[in-house]
């Protein structure tokens, strides 16, 4: 697989697609994906690994190529930058659903939860007919 390409399910299939052909719709609101290295993110990528800006309906990904072979990090950064992905899609969800500053269980450590957890959550569901 190209560097830059994940597997990102479609849906009815399985497409590969870089994320910076991406457009992902978060509850009637079309974001676009840029994936960007960190060197080049003008330092808003300094302390994070991706973000979202609902302000202008983007989601912004570190395409991880300053980090790839550096002592001390992931090995398997295609699978780590699609965690992040998930991240950032579960903080345009909270935004587009009016509560991302407004709950109380709105934290990071819940949105890294729910992003990490979710294939599983979507595998179980589709295991018992669910979705």
């Amino acid at each position: 697989m190209p560097q830059g390409t994940v597997k990102i399910r479609m849906p009815g299939n399985i497409k590969e697609k870089t994320l910076k052909d991406i457009k992902v719709n978060i509850l009637g609101t079309e974001y676009s994906v840029s994936e960007i290295p960190q060197s080049k993110s003008n330092g808003y990528l300094s302390d994070a690994d991706g973000y979202c800006d609902s302000s202008i309906h983007t989601i912004v990904i570190d395409d991880m190529s300053d980090h790839e072979g550096q002592p001390g990090q992931k090995k398997d950064l295609k699978n780590y930058k699609n965690k992040v992905f998930r991240h950032e899609i579960v903080h345009a969800f909270l935004e587009e659903s009016g509560i991302q500053g407004e709950c109380p269980w709105n934290t990071e450590e819940m949105v890294d939860w729910v992003a990490l957890q979710l294939p599983k959550i979507v595998e179980a569901c589709k295991e018992v007919g669910v979705m």
